[in-house]
């Protein structure tokens, strides 16, 4: 014992560094479930092409949504249109007037180069939270004393990402935030993004991403913006089910359309009148029996 007490003092081992993992659930909560967006009857057309129209969806505070459409389908106009930088040609796009978007584009242009990581997050109070979520996204230590220039895109991303999830934004439209991204870099994300309790727009062709951290989906079809309440896999399976057996398919949609009317109006019945929730709430229900009545 008093040889190995000795050894042990001689040869001094450090205790492993604890994993690092990022907690947001101090974000969002207060507009969590309250509409955030409201689209209805809402178009966009170029001359005679129509992008899409006729469109009714909304956006809830503290959803994970992916947005999904073939390319040239409009999913960066409508991007354009809800950051106010696009006009609406038909219906309207209500957001809530304290809303803050935050938009994380595809190539990051907009940083400056000469500062370094922490310099340009200004982290002020908050360098511990900073220093924690760049290590937990892969940005390690000894990067935060090089300039910006230095990094590669996919650590620009992140570098990006992090300044908007510090700043605490209402709503976060991430544009292909796997572009640029190594395997590992891509797990550290979806980790980041399931741990955040924030409300997020995921445009991304990456289906493991989508389907592992988005429960809802908002999908451009038909000429349409479609929300559906389910994931990517679930999505795929009911295009798979509607193309081999489109009976079955009816009659489940039909079954599901019921259970919704049900239960929207159980919700209805809890609500004051006059209240912004309340009618919400109304027009949906108007529109689920719009739905009930062409089937």
């Amino acid at each position: 014992m008093r040889r190995l007490e000795a050894e042990l003092k001689k040869e001094t081992i450090e205790k492993p560094a604890e994993e690092w993992s990022v907690d947001f659930s101090f974000r969002g909560d207060a507009k969590k479930g309250k509409r955030m967006v409201e689209a209805k009857g809402l178009a966009k057309i170029f001359g005679d092409r129509t992008l899409f129209e006729k469109s009714h969806f909304y956006v809830k505070g503290g959803e994970k949504i992916g947005f999904l459409g073939p390319n040239g389908s409009g999913k960066s106009t409508f991007i354009r249109m809800l950051l106010g930088a696009e006009s609406i040609t038909k219906g309207s796009v209500w957001k809530s007037p304290s809303l803050k978007i935050g938009y994380l584009p595809q190539e990051m242009n907009d940083l400056p180069a000469d500062k370094t990581a922490l310099e340009y997050l200004n982290a002020g109070g908050q360098t511990a939270m900073a220093r924690t979520t760049l290590a937990n996204m892969g940005i390690h230590a000894s990067q935060l004393i090089h300039p910006l220039s230095a990094f590669s895109q996919g650590e620009k991303m992140k570098v990006k990402l992090v300044s908007m999830l510090l700043d605490e934004y209402d709503l976060l439209i991430l544009d292909e935030p796997t572009n640029h991204l190594d395997l590992p870099s891509r797990e550290a994300l979806e980790e980041t993004l399931l741990a955040y309790t924030g409300t997020l727009l995921i445009v991304s062709h990456d289906r493991y991403l989508v389907d592992k951290v988005c429960d809802k989906l908002l999908v451009i079809e038909d000429k349409r913006l479609k929300r559906f309440e389910f994931s990517l896999k679930e999505y795929e399976q009911r295009m798979h089910m509607k193309e081999t057996q489109p009976g079955l398919q009816e009659d489940n949609e039909k079954a599901v359309l019921e259970l919704k009317l049900i239960e929207r109006i159980g919700l209805l019945g809890a609500l004051k009148p006059g209240t912004d929730e309340y009618n919400w709430l109304n027009e949906e229900i108007d529109e689920l029996l719009k739905r009930k009545k062409k089937q």
